[in-house]
């Protein structure tokens, strides 16, 4: 509510205090500040603000009074007159200000100080009456629901056509500016002396390619080309002028190699012409050997290989097969190495990126990648942009590909994880906001260095809403951490006498940002800023700025300091000035292993911490990953915990993200006993479950949720990668073999979290830490590893296949499938497995007659089990499902098992849908089979039929065909109950499947076979049979078969006995139309007493209630 509202003036100018006194004590939440001329009330036009100067700093003391606690408790004491200070840095403009006032006091007195001779505010809180009142009483309310507006098109240069319309836009604020291409090429690649920014012709200074003309050589070309090329110019002339270049090689040595290379980095953003025709007239392959490469070379190619038309003719001449040479030279150093990587990647980055534009399936991972290395240099970064916005090629392909702004709705982000899926269309949208944030970066760079104030602070302010928005916040993050725009918000930040702006508390924010990212402080420019960074600041607290400084020192410091700290940390996980710095840590160890030569990397580590006294790093990080993991379950247990911010619970995700990032990085290269596998497989599982719970119970677009997902994806990626593995297989135990233990034992100890969400969860990691397919280069390499691992990890399959729920089952035996192959019988064991549990399920089930709960807990069993087989029976898969039917039929022991199931079921007289389902599967299949087993079939087909199964009738006959040699009582008895009931559906005009007449036709025609002596059908009445055949005669298309029906109608009319009817029948095939719809239109009768009736005796839980209860008769 406004507390408060008026126009402050000092009463003295000299003393410059201004105080404002509430009628009763109050609790601020904020300040708001109105410019001078602004309308302060909506209804009230005539009450406008004043406040002058329009930029100032105010210095805020509320008088604190102590608040009665509302249990009645004593307040806590305070002198009435004590003052607690807070200062505002008002830049100007309508700005609102939060006061974080503690609620255990208020206030009666505000006194402002600051250099102004009017203020305009007003003040919002609350009464500590209002608060007294509502503080005893709680009303449940619901939280309400955030939704998240996708940005303005004008902000969204994803999804504009012209993505650089934005920064063109910005262009328009400042007179007589340069074109936005010429303008990139000046502000990051050509880079103007001091003494031509002070031309009164500048920008517009341009090469003058005709005075060295006659007298041209590579030196005089190179400095000559320091000046861009006007794009006004004579093509031909320019075509001309690069030929000339070319001729200036005479030797072909590293001094033409190198002066070339640096002649290519000025050309490479400039007229595509001029670049054009110096590459393609120049012997490349002969000018850029394995012997004229050296590092200085290599860097200058590097930047200029960011232009397409100088990769390709690099990669056609062969250069990548020098790079390779300097690569694996034992005689190069590793700078050289480095480099020489950088660009042979660079160069088959281009090639992909090219494919990515135009190709739905191309990796574009890869293309990302590369992006995002050349965004490191400034030079690469302008190189690539010019080529962007200038290259007929680039500009065809992007106009090919139309934005869609209604299937794209948010940015993804691709630069915090290249290797992510994404579809075409979010690669192209994330290339369009590239090219949209870089050009709007140069246009601020431009307007910084010209200055123009109204445009700097619009572009920066774009650029400050951009890094709060998804998807966007990577692309500028990655840009500002360029060496000219470090410097650029560098002199930003305020000096001491300078009254606040827009800009420089936008410089703040943006400088925060940025030093929050532990990877920041690895770029040297950053690192050391921020270890000057001054204080005091508008926005960054001197705290702050403590952390930052010592976050940069050790960065400066190098991987000596970093072991240092990871070995010597003590502060607890959930202290943020010690999370920030141990995050630096871990990123520079991260960073030296990653930059060292892949044999070397782990010896660089190794030798640094041997200095620190350890034999090894990684057993530390484990212990560190396991207290972190620690703290995150804490968030997510079955305890209420104190409530804390969500950017503390994301700030812990990040640093096992981090751990986990070090630990797969020198995991591979460091043998670690089993004691220290499994703690790290058992901590990863606990965190994979905790992200799980994050993503249900916070919102998606929360940081904590895009935390917890990187968290997820790095645990499937560390467990599934280690399990993979087949270097150390010879090992006893191997690792595989440890990690899968740990995973299916630790899936019963979900300490104090929920069991069944704990149980799912690492189902789930466990199903991705099994290999697939794709894995192994060879069937070999399966063979080896399914020899080496999965017989030691049985037991433990066992009983975590047991305690599984019946969907997972089924996944289970079909990944090991995949995997075993009927190498070991894994698979198979496991169906027999099934087949025991329930065989030992209907024992216990029948012995519990007398406990109605056991006796449903027992019954839910059964339906697992069968939900299990009439899952995989049912599979969509064909080799899966007919993989199972062979060994449910025809392996001896799972056919005796399934027989003794069966056999069971029908002596107890339990039934459940999913039974008849699985008869259905298995009759066709029966052929071969033994009597005793397609009776059983036989039997729960009928029972399907009187549970209103009316499909299973169709699978009858296909049983009574050849398999069954006499029809006794008990298999007549099971027969007419399924006509019993077919006929009951008829009268109560129910829908029956197509097939039924045929099937109905086929059983009365084997009946017939039997009772040649005229014997009766148990389980069906004369007025049933009556019905049923007149209804067959209606709906069958063969008149000599009607007649049949009919006549088998009247003999029923004659007839006297009420429940019971036998006649001889002789039918034989009929025609059937498949797409008649049978329904009959009888009048409903009640249902007979031969169907089985369904029981529910208790209510399922929610992840099995897919499952039909078991029915008894």
């Amino acid at each position: 509510m406004l507390l408060y509202w008026g126009i402050l003036e000092p009463p003295n100018p000299s003393v410059n205090l201004a105080a404002v006194r509430f009628s009763s004590a109050v609790r601020v939440r904020s300040i708001r500040i109105f410019p001078t001329g602004a309308q302060s009330f909506q209804d009230a036009e005539d009450v406008t603000a004043c406040t002058e100067p329009p930029s100032m700093y105010l210095d805020v003391f509320f008088n604190a009074q102590p608040v009665p606690a509302p249990d009645g408790s004593a307040p806590k004491q305070k002198a009435s007159n004590a003052l607690v200070p807070t200062t505002i840095a008002y830049p100007g403009g309508l700005l609102d200000f939060c006061v974080d006032m503690d609620v255990e006091f208020a206030t009666r007195l505000m006194i402002i100080r600051g250099g102004f001779t009017s203020l305009t505010l007003a003040v919002y809180g609350e009464t500590v009456q209002q608060l007294s009142e509502s503080d005893g009483l709680y009303e449940p309310k619901q939280i309400p629901h955030v939704d998240y507006k996708p940005v303005s098109m004008i902000l969204d240069p994803s999804k504009s056509d012209d993505p650089t319309a934005l920064a063109k836009s910005l262009l328009s604020l400042i007179p007589n500016c340069p074109e936005l291409l010429l303008m990139v090429r000046l502000m990051f690649c050509l880079k103007p002396s001091n003494e031509d920014w002070e031309e009164p012709d500048f920008p517009h200074l341009y090469a003058d390619l005709e005075q060295e003309y006659f007298d041209l050589s590579l030196e005089k070309a190179e400095k000559l080309l320091s000046r861009p090329v006007s794009d006004a110019q004579n093509v031909d002339f320019i075509k001309e002028f690069a030929l000339k270049i070319v001729d200036c090689i005479s030797s072909y040595d590293d001094d033409d190699a190198y002066l070339f290379a640096k002649i290519l980095s000025h050309c490479a953003s400039q007229h595509p012409s001029l670049t054009h025709s110096l590459v393609t007239h120049v012997d490349l392959e002969t000018l850029y050997a394995e012997r004229n490469l050296d590092k200085s070379t290599l860097l200058y190619l590097l930047d200029a290989s960011a232009n397409l038309d100088i990769a390709r003719q690099l990669k056609l001449a062969g250069v990548p097969d020098s790079l390779s040479k300097i690569i694996n030279s034992l005689t190069s150093n590793a700078d050289t190495k480095r480099v020489a990587r950088r660009l042979q990647d660079r160069l088959a980055g281009w090639e992909v990126f090219e494919d990515a534009l135009s190709n739905t399936m191309a990796p574009f991972g890869s293309a990302v990648s590369m992006m995002k290395d050349i965004a490191l240099e400034e030079m690469s970064f302008g190189i690539w942009l010019s080529t962007m916005l200038s290259h007929s090629d680039m500009l065809d392909r992007l106009t090919e590909n139309a934005p869609a702004p209604h299937l794209l709705p948010q940015l993804p982000s691709l630069w915090n994880a290249a290797n992510q899926t994404c579809t075409h269309g979010e690669f192209i949208a994330f290339v369009r906001a590239v090219i949209g944030v870089a050009a709007v970066v140069a246009v601020y760079a431009w307007s910084d260095s010209v200055p123009i104030e109204s445009c700097r602070e619009r572009s920066l302010t774009t650029l400050k809403f951009w890094q709060n928005v998804d998807g966007y916040r990577e692309i500028v993050n990655h840009l500002l951490l360029m060496r000219q725009m470090v410097y650029r918000l560098q002199y930003m930040l305020p000096t001491e006498n300078d009254l606040p702006t827009r800009s420089a508390i936008d410089a703040e924010h943006m400088l925060k940002s940025l030093a929050l990212l532990p990877r920041s402080m690895l770029r040297v420019d950053f690192r050391d800023m921020m270890k000057d960074l001054p204080a005091p600041l508008n926005y960054i607290t001197n705290e702050e700025v403590d952390v930052f400084r010592r976050a940069a020192d050790i960065a400066r410091s190098g991987l000596p300091e970093a072991i240092k700290v990871v070995l010597g940390t003590t502060s607890p996980m959930d202290d943020w000035d010690w999370r920030l710095q141990f995050r630096v840590a871990l990123a520079v160890v991260e960073d030296s292993a990653k930059r060292s030569d892949e044999d070397e990397s782990n010896k660089v580590v190794l030798d640094a911490t041997w200095k620190e006294g350890q034999s090894t790093l990684i057993p530390s990080l484990i212990e560190l990953f396991v207290k972190a993991t620690s703290i995150v379950t804490r968030y997510f247990s079955l305890d209420i915990v104190p409530r804390k911010p969500q950017s503390k619970l994301s700030s812990i995700f990040e640093t096992c993200h981090d751990l986990l990032n070090l630990i797969s990085v020198l995991i591979p290269g460091s043998p670690l006993p089993s004691r220290d596998i499994a703690a790290l497989v058992q901590s990863a599982a606990d965190v994979f479950v905790c992200t799980d719970s994050a993503d249900i119970s916070y919102s998606q677009e929360s940081e904590v949720c895009k935390t917890a997902h990187l968290v997820r994806q790095k645990v499937i990626d560390l467990v599934s990668s280690l399990v993979s593995s087949d270097g150390s297989l010879l090992s006893k135990p191997p690792p595989a073999s440890t990690i899968l233990k740990a995973l299916l034992e630790h899936a019963s100890d979900p300490g104090n979290h929920d069991v069944g969400h704990h149980m799912t969860q690492v189902f789930w990691l466990f199903d991705h830490a099994l290999p697939s397919q794709i894995t192994w280069d060879s069937d070999g390499s399966r063979r080896n590893w399914v020899l080496a691992v999965m017989p030691s990890i049985v037991p433990q399959l066992r009983s975590f296949y047991s305690k599984q729920e019946g969907d997972n089952r089924a996944h289970l035996i079909r990944r090991v499938l995949e995997i075993d192959d009927g190498l070991l019988g894994v698979a198979d064991w496991l169906l027999s497995e099934e087949n025991n549990m329930l065989y030992d399920t209907i024992r216990s089930a029948r012995r519990s007659a007398s406990d109605l709960g056991l006796r449903s807990l027992y019954h839910w069993r059964i339906a697992v089990s069968l939900q299990v087989f009439t899952t995989l029976t049912c599979s969509s898969s064909e080799s899966l499902s007919s993989w199972v039917i062979q060994t449910l039929l025809h392996n001896e022991p799972c056919s005796n098992l399934l027989e003794k199931n069966l056999n069971a079921f029908v002596v107890q007289n339990l039934y459940h849908e999913s039974m008849g389902s699985l008869a259905q599967v298995l009759s066709p299949h029966s052929e071969g089979l033994g009597s005793r087993l397609r009776t059983l079939l036989l039997t729960i087909l009928s029972r399907a039929c009187r549970c209103h199964q009316y499909q299973a009738c169709c699978s009858i006959p296909v049983l009574l065909e050849g398999g069954v040699d006499a029809l006794d009582q008990g298999i007549l008895r099971e027969l007419g109950g399924a006509l019993e009931a077919i006929a009951t559906s008829i009268k109560s005009s129910s829908p029956l499947p197509v097939g039924v007449v045929d099937a109905i036709r086929q059983i009365l025609s084997r009946v017939s076979e039997q009772n040649v002596s005229g014997s009766v059908i148990p389980g069906i009445s004369t007025s049933c049979l009556r019905d049923l055949t007149h209804w067959c005669a209606q709906n069958i298309a063969d008149k000599e078969l009607q007649t049949q029906f009919e006549e088998v109608n009247r003999k029923l009319r004659r007839s006297f006995p009420r429940r019971m009817a036998g006649y001889a029948f002789s039918l034989h095939a009929c025609s059937l139309d498949p797409q008649a719809k049978i329904t009959c239109s009888v009048s409903r009768t009640s249902r007979n007493d031969h169907c089985l009736s369904s029981k529910r005796p208790f209510t399922l839980p929610r992840s099995q209630r897919a499952h039909e209860d078991v029915c008894e008769q």
